[in-house]
């Protein structure tokens, strides 16, 4: 009986912790295809804090043009995966988990993008231009991830409207991944 209790107690505290490294693992990869400044304080946390399931990664997955950029993205279906196995769907197929673990990790770095971008545009009324903790980060991810869409559609008279398409692209686009990965369980 009290085994039953350790395991049951371990068990919900990989439950906590693995979305929580989820989170972490989604804003390393984002960080990375950014090309984030990484002698920032927190990001030096998140590199630390992933440098060991990162570094084992790299020599299982190849690179693409000399850059290595498949390992984060490997780390966070990764962790998606598990915790869908572990938190959700214990008794599924590997197949189904693999599918959860692609929707979970498409949502949380849908989520993280939105998160970010409305950070993006709380700091550009509040205080434009000002540096501190984190900052940076956010507006190097949210650049890098606004810059297609300003390609795209200009500024209407002053006005960026490109954080809202951004809203908009992303929540359609995973919706529509969502069906059609679901349609691959029925």
């Amino acid at each position: 009986m009290m085994e039953f209790e350790v395991f049951k107690l371990l068990f919900n505290i990989l439950g906590i912790l693995l979305p929580i490294y989820l989170w972490i693992a989604v804003i390393r990869a984002l960080l990375q295809y950014s090309d984030a400044d990484f002698m920032n304080p927190a990001s030096r946390f998140i590199h630390r804090a992933t440098v060991g399931p990162i570094s084992f990664l790299r020599m299982i997955v190849p690179r693409v043009n000399g850059s290595d950029i498949l390992s984060p993205a490997v780390l966070v279906l990764l962790c998606a995966a598990l915790d869908q196995y572990l938190t959700y769907t214990p008794n599924i197929g590997i197949l189904e988990v693999l599918i959860f673990g692609i929707l979970r990790s498409l949502q949380v770095t849908v989520n993280l993008i939105v998160y970010v971008i409305l950070i993006y545009v709380i700091l550009s009324w509040v205080a434009p231009r000002k540096v501190f903790f984190g900052s940076s980060l956010i507006y190097s991810v949210s650049e890098y991830v606004l810059r297609p869409v300003r390609r795209i559609i200009p500024t209407f008279g002053g006005i960026d409207i490109s954080p809202i398409i951004l809203f908009l692209a992303l929540n359609l686009v995973l919706g529509l991944i969502e069906r059609v990965l679901l349609g691959f369980l029925r």
